[in-house]
């Protein structure tokens, strides 16, 4: 809906869509209802189960370091339900990696993650820069495997288009680069400069093309190929959403190279990298040409950040967003211009403001509470502590079976599910089968890799090593593994045992120790126990005020910010403070949710007051011309300016009472209520 002052100025007060009309052709009305855009985040999404050290994909001396800021959950869920803080993944795109806040890829998959050259923090994990859009990942060299399906081919045979938001840097530099067969095409970050860079198989890189970042946002480039000619195309996004034109460079292609399909995206350097993708669009600078729908406005003091992220299988985004922002006491809503805004706590405060209203001109009418009992003593936070157990290799046994038996032509199946308190990473569904022809004792012997398969057991105890037991082991979810064994021919007299042999001389190569093991063995590398805990505020009231209990669940997984949590929280609730129950004002069109505004009513309130606007309502009477607007207000600061005993002694000093008589003779109570200086 579009309103005007009546000058030509016009403010977007929502945009949505408009439903159920309906009308008469004698009146010639119409009536129809509105439905702004929250409705769209009422959707489903299944994100995986995480940790901030992801297992490596090989067994080997390595983790994958890619972080888990809330950030990028929050990012994440933004995603799922159609809302963008940095471009949608085009139609044929084979890598999305977003950086906010992990290095975990929206699309492709994550080979490797670490810091690329130690500092001070000493911490495997990349560094973190905060950006107009939300966060950007630095000092980082990761790898990541394309994401491809049977319909997209990976060759470069079309032209391929790299896009990648622009952060400002330190002055290092950063690459990003996409292998195709045995050459790389990349974008290069220097300070001031963009450039479009070719690696051949061997001999030194070559550039093809570099501009001036000026006050650009983003930058894509555009590669494409004609025999041996490779182009580069190099433009960019301006901050005012405009494109700039386009700068072109050609390079010779080495012989063989850049003939076969895309197998890894690189993303390195010391400075910062902002999100991006890397593709085939069917719609040239598609990506650079995205509008963002989103904003994360993060804080880089006193950050969240998860140990471990739980399995969410079809969890609805609006939910989980409310449960994330009521957990850090985060704000956000959808702006007049369709903008999701998501603010980080504390950060919405600290803003400037957009204008004062007073008592004389703005301000109709003011109800407000200010009820003593609303204090607390102290803020309690629950939180989720996690325990952690990680291998380099594939040997930690995360469940193992009791042991079955089966009889010749039974097929079992057992479920397999990761405790409530639980996360498993690194599961191994690439079992040895145990069998007469078992390929590997080396790892059954080490207690490596998952096992399943079992042995014959005749009707007086004799075992046999047997090849009837076919095994089988399929994921349902990243919480749920299906085990399942079929029998087929036995013996007389002979049962299929899920286990391995208890005797010596059923199978001379097994280990000791391992036998009469049941089978199957579920292993991986990391397991994560969650056990309850508590933060309590170091900021305390008054000691016959109760408690404040906040429980956000798995949202907060540190003592550190659960304390943080308790201190934020209790310094406002420590202490009773006014609330704002509404505020009518003169319509202020331009006035919107988010706005930080200043109340000042000396001749009402002797109230100053700063505060955010948290609601915005608006009622209209087109007939009649009227218009009354009211606003909700979240006081952050709140300021008397009524006069106290104190400013009476000072603006009398040196005076005596009879003095004070002499000058006020014939004043009444209300006189001096009015001017109690004077």
């Amino acid at each position: 809906m579009i309103l005007s002052d009546g000058t030509g100025t016009e403010w977007t007060q929502l945009k949505g869509v408009v439903v159920d009309p309906s009308g008469t052709d004698t009146s010639r009305t119409i009536s129809f209802g509105v439905r702004d855009n929250y409705r769209a985040l009422d959707t489903l999404v299944t994100l995986p189960a995480l940790s901030d050290i992801m297992p490596s994909l090989v067994d080997t001396n390595t983790h994958r370091y890619i972080y888990l800021h809330t950030t990028w959950i929050t990012d994440r869920l933004l995603r799922a339900a159609g809302r963008y803080a940095t471009p949608a993944p085009s139609a044929y795109c084979f890598s999305s990696v977003t950086f906010q806040g992990s290095t975990w890829p929206e699309r492709g998959d994550c080979l490797t993650s670490v810091k690329q050259e130690p500092d001070a923090s000493g911490q495997a994990y990349p560094n973190w820069r905060k950006t107009s859009y939300g966060m950007a990942v630095h000092n980082v060299t990761a790898t990541y495997a394309p994401f491809s399906w049977s319909g997209l081919d990976l060759t470069f045979n079309r032209p391929m288009e790299i896009t990648q938001e622009i952060v400002d840097l330190d002055g290092g530099s950063t690459f990003l680069r996409v292998r195709v067969g045995s050459g790389d095409l990349a974008i290069g970050h220097a300070a001031g400069t963009v450039y479009a860079r070719y690696y051949p198989s061997s001999g030194s890189p070559v550039d093809l093309v570099s501009a001036t970042k000026g006050n650009a946002t983003r930058v894509a480039v555009r590669y494409s190929r004609s025999g041996s000619t490779l182009t580069a195309q190099l433009r960019f996004r301006n901050a005012d959403g405009t494109l700039s034109t386009i700068s072109t460079g050609t390079a010779t292609i080495k012989s063989g190279d850049l003939s076969g399909v895309v197998t890894q995206i690189w993303a390195n350097g010391t400075d910062a990298q902002g999100a991006f993708q890397a593709g085939y669009p069917t719609i040239e600078w598609g990506p650079l040409s995205s509008t963002p729908s989103a904003v994360i406005n993060a804080s880089m003091s006193g950050r969240n950040s998860l140990t471990g992220l739980p399995t969410q299988v079809n969890g609805n985004v609006l939910d989980l967003l409310n449960d994330l922002a009521d957990a850090e006491f985060a704000q956000w809503w959808i702006d007049e211009l369709d903008v999701l805004q998501w603010w980080d706590r504390g950060l919405l405060a600290s803003r400037g403001t957009v204008g004062t209203l007073t008592g004389a001109d703005h301000v109709k009418e003011l109800s407000w509470s200010h009820s003593a009992e609303s204090a607390r003593r102290r803020v309690h936070v629950k939180y989720r502590d996690p325990m952690v157990t990680m291998r380099w290799r594939t040997n930690l046994t995360l469940w193992q079976n009791s042991g079955d038996t089966l009889e010749a032509g039974d097929t079992s199946e057992v479920f397999v599910n990761v405790p409530s308190d639980e996360i498993w990473l690194g599961v191994d569904l690439d079992p040895i089968r145990y069998s007469a022809n078992t390929p590997n004792y080396y790892v059954i012997n080490r207690g490596i890799k998952s096992v399943y398969g079992g042995i014959a057991v005749n009707d007086t105890g004799g075992e046999r090593v047997t090849n009837s037991i076919i095994p089988s082991v399929r994921r349902v979810t990243d919480d749920t593994f299906v085990f399942e064994h079929t029998v087929t021919n036995l013996q007389s007299g002979e049962q299929a045992a899920l286990e391995l042999p208890g005797e010596y001389e059923t199978d001379t190569a097994l280990w000791q120790r391992n036998r009469g093991e049941r089978l199957p063995i579920l292993r991986g590398k990391r397991r994560i126990v969650f056990m309850d805990d508590v933060a309590t505020s170091s900021i305390r009231g008054d000691s016959a005020a109760p408690d404040f209990t906040h429980d956000p669940g798995w949202w907060i997984q540190s003592a550190t910010y659960a304390g943080q949590t308790a201190d934020y929280a209790a310094a406002s609730l420590t202490q009773p403070r006014p609330t704002i129950d509404g505020l009518d004002v003169m319509p202020a069109l331009a006035l919107q949710v988010g706005d930080r505004v200043r109340a000042v009513m000396p001749d009402r309130t002797e109230l100053d007051i700063t505060g955010v606007v948290t609601s915005n309502r608006l009622r209209v009477d087109l007939a009649a011309g009227t218009m009354t607007q009211s606003i909700g207000l979240m006081p952050t600061t709140v300021i008397s300016l009524a006069r106290t005993w104190n400013d009476f002694g000072a603006a009398r000093a040196g005076e005596t009472w009879s003095d004070f008589g002499a000058d006020r003779a014939g004043d009444t109570w209300t006189d001096f209520g009015n001017t109690p200086l004077g």
